[in-house]
């Protein structure tokens, strides 16, 4: 879905995890935890209180094209 707007879909080597998380925890939807507007069946929807061990290994998978 990412490619398909035309945006990069790896992440710069140089920024660390730790970097990404804390700018991510800033979002103004991350009202108590880490939020999310993802692509579901009806459309648009709003995931709240996505785990940071969830997120890391997204990352994790991101970094080793595993994912």
């Amino acid at each position: 879905m990412v490619a398909g707007y035309g945006l990069g879909t790896r992440l710069p080597p140089a920024v660390e995890d730790d970097d990404l998380l804390a700018l991510m925890g800033r979002d103004k939807k991350a009202l108590g935890g880490f939020t999310f507007v993802l692509d579901g069946p009806d459309g648009a929807e709003l995931v709240r209180g996505v785990a940071e061990p969830v997120l890391r290994d997204a990352l994790r998978a991101l970094r080793s094209g595993a994912a």
